[in-house]
Formats: structure tokens, sequence, C-alpha cells
């Protein structure tokens, strides 16, 4: 046998292989890690989104409950408003009525005294011994 095939290492590539797959093995492990950070992270997201879209529903719910009292807030004022509306139609054709009243009885009154101030005038005058 030759000098030459004792240079020859027949194993030299194995190693070389070993190393690439304990370095294959470690890549792999340093990608599982991150894909599981990755997970976790997307997790984390999901949870905080389900928890904002739940707290985003709940305001939803409120703001409605809101809206259906407000309506109905608005409903009973609209309607409050229009009874004062023909209760002050009312209230302003009775004033107005006796403030027709009261001009017409004040003439009427104007004419008493004057027609008694008339007979007054004309009575004939007495003279008293």
């Amino acid at each position: 046998m030759s000098n030459d095939n004792d240079d020859y290492d027949l194993y030299s590539d194995l190693t070389v292989a070993a190393k690439s797959h304990e370095d294959d093995s470690i890549d792999e492990d340093d990608d599982a890690d991150h894909h599981d950070k990755e997970l976790q992270t997307l997790k984390d997201k999901i949870s905080a989104l389900e928890q904002s879209n739940k707290k985003i529903q709940q305001d939803n719910i409120d703001a409605n409950q809101q809206i259906s009292a407000l309506k109905t807030q608005v409903q009973q004022t609209t309607s409050q408003n229009e009874n004062l509306q023909k209760i002050n139609e009312i209230l302003m054709k009775n004033i107005s009525s006796l403030f027709k009243t009261a001009l017409v009885e004040m003439q009427r009154k104007d004419k008493d005294i004057e027609s008694l101030r008339e007979q007054v005038n004309n009575a004939p005058k007495r003279t008293y011994r």
C-alpha cells in the first residue's frame, strides 16, 4: 500500500457532515425557538385584539342603550312640549278674552260714570234754608 492512501482520510467528510448536522440542529432549534416566540407574539396580539374587540362591543352596547334612553327622553320631551304649546295657546286666548272683557267693562263703567255726572250737573239746584 502506498503512502498516498494513508494521507487520504476516508471518514473526513463524515465529521464535516456530522458537524453540519449539528449546526443544522442548532439552527433548527434556533428556528423553532424563533417560531415559538413569533407564535406567542401572535397569540398575545390576538388576545389583545379579542379583549379590545370585547371592550368595543360592550361600549357599543352601552352606547346603544344610551341612545335608546335618549330617544325615549326626546319623545317624552317632545310630547311635553306639544302639550305645553297647546296649554299656552289656550291661556293666550283666555287672557286675550279676559283683557277684551275688562276693556269693555271699563268702557261701560266710564259711560255709567259720565251718565251719573250728567245727571248731577242737570239736576235742579236746591237751596237749603
